[in-house]
């Protein structure tokens, strides 16, 4: 055989080949070939900024296991949008409590981590100082604090959560007034900055409405000898100290020192103390103390927040219970029902439906629903009347007997709904 004729052998050859296959591919089921593929699942990184280490810690900490568990139950059935799942994962990073370290920490987060929300923080000075650059850069900003300085409208971004705590101020003032008798002298002691300035305006402007006289004493973040403090408190002759969100580890070493000096008046703290070490350091001497602290009875609470309550006490024990575990879990919530509300990732977008006037989202206090408060929301809608959201505060007290935390009371910073107060 010549070798063209080899040669067209072989391009017959290669020619039936590939009419084979053709009838092969034509053989297959329509089906291989129309049906959907499945849904992806991808990965959405959010930033927890929170003081993990240090004086605020035990909030801090708090915080963090709150918005664990969220992702731990949003995962479960993941966030739709538009065909796809995605599941979240937490990127947290510890300020220390300190403003500075905050700014290094969201940088890092937005920058590295490429996150599009962030939670944090707990002190006001963190929040001011982590708006404006997630403004810049169009990342969401959660965060549960004093200032409204945060929500400027230049900080476009940033998000009070509405059960926040300046709504008990004037409760907490009238339960005091009404339950502990003879108060003509308050002493606010707070740190010296935005979280301590706001909480001084706020509830020294409520205890001056009941004509009482409020001296003030202030320290530095980062303290670690609390006596010459605690020397200047007992020398104003107060008949109640209040504590302005003084972090717990300072806020116990504060107690004790006052113990120690012979002060046997109540000590209230606008925040939360972790009482079952307050009472292993203090003992029988712990006296009348006083905080919000919501342990999961009615009226205060729902049935949503009760089970939250009961598997966060099953998970981490009772003892460290501050009820900062509430804004964690439900800023994690707030944010997965925004993005399955807009349908899209889209910071810009989200941020819109959030800052929307008379927008509802999930919140595990406040009835089960709350407002992101923007500065245009607060004036629109009056922040802490009833028209914005009904508040029951639960204040909390230690059983010395019986060696156990318990209810004190409600504060009720805008009236009940309904007018008749639950006893």
């Amino acid at each position: 055989m010549s070798k063209r004729a080899l040669v067209r052998k072989g391009l017959l050859a290669i020619t039936l080949l590939s009419i084979g296959s053709f009838l092969v591919l034509v053989a297959l089921p329509l089906t291989a070939f129309t049906q959907p593929a499945p849904p992806r699942e991808l990965t959405i990184p959010i930033g927890v900024i929170q003081p993990l280490t240090g004086p605020g810690a035990a909030w801090g900490t708090s915080c963090l296991r709150g918005a664990e568990m969220a992702v731990e139950e949003v995962n479960k059935k993941g966030v739709g949008v538009k065909g796809t799942t995605y599941k979240f994962k937490i990127i947290a990073e510890d300020d220390k409590y300190f403003a500075d370290t905050a700014v290094d920490r969201v940088k890092k987060l937005i920058e590295r981590d490429r996150v599009g929300v962030v939670y944090g923080s707990l002190g006001s000075a963190s929040s001011l100082a982590e708006a404006p650059i997630c403004a810049a850069n169009k990342v969401l900003h959660f965060f549960d604090g004093f200032d409204t300085n945060v929500i400027a409208a230049a900080n476009a971004y940033s998000f009070m959560l509405a059960v926040n705590p300046l709504s008990s101020a004037q409760g907490y003032i009238e339960f005091l007034a009404q339950n502990v008798p003879d108060i003509r002298t308050a002493l606010l002691l707070y740190v010296n900055d935005a979280t301590g300035q706001a909480a001084v305006r706020a509830y020294g402007a409520e205890a001056k409405k009941r004509g009482w006289t409020v001296p003030t004493e202030t320290y530095e973040r980062g303290a670690v000898e609390f006596a010459p403090l605690c020397v200047k408190v007992i020398g104003a002759k107060p008949q109640l100290v209040f504590l302005m969100a003084v972090p717990p580890g300072d806020a116990h070493k504060v107690c004790k020192g006052l113990r120690e000096l012979g002060y046997k008046g109540p000590i209230a703290q606008a925040g939360a103390f972790i009482m079952e070490d307050l009472s292993k350091m203090l003992g029988n001497d712990i006296g009348p103390v006083y905080h919000l602290s919501g342990i999961g009875e009615k009226p205060y609470t729902n049935d949503s927040y009760i089970a939250f309550y009961n598997e966060f006490l099953k998970k981490y024990g009772k003892g460290v219970w501050t009820t900062k575990e509430l804004q964690g879990y439900s800023w994690v919530k707030m944010y997965a029902q925004a993005i399955e509300t807009a349908q899209t990732l889209e910071s810009s977008v989200i941020r819109n439906l959030l800052a929307t006037p008379g927008k509802e989202w999930f919140h595990l206090s406040g009835g089960g629903k709350s407002y992101c408060i923007t500065e245009q929301i607060a004036k629109e809608m009056g922040v802490g009347s009833n028209r914005l959201f009904n508040v029951v505060w639960q204040l909390a007290t230690w059983d010395n007997v019986a060696k156990k935390e318990v209810n004190a009371g409600w504060v009720y910073p805008h009236g009940w709904p309904g007018g008749k107060l639950p006893k």
